[in-house]
């Protein structure tokens, strides 16, 4: 099993830690995008908070967990 597909396992599977990392991870670069696009702190905090609810109810969709990474950056959050 790669990392990628362990990690969505954990995801699917619901493991709080799991979310908390990928949250940390993903969501610096979520915020970073977010500032270049010149939104308030308010839209890049709703943007965050949009993005991961959708990652939530889409994670059993992922068909290469080796591109979490990039999938989560085509969510329309």
């Amino acid at each position: 099993m790669t990392d990628g597909t362990e990690q969505v396992r954990r995801l699917r599977a619901g493991d709080e830690n799991a979310w908390r990392d990928f949250m940390k991870e993903s969501g610096r670069l979520i915020f970073w995008v977010a500032r270049k696009f010149r939104l308030n702190e308010a839209d890049r905090e709703e943007l965050f908070q949009n993005t991961f609810l959708e990652a939530f109810r889409w994670m059993d969709r992922i068909q290469d967990p080796d591109k979490l990474g990039s999938w989560i950056f085509h969510i329309d959050g």
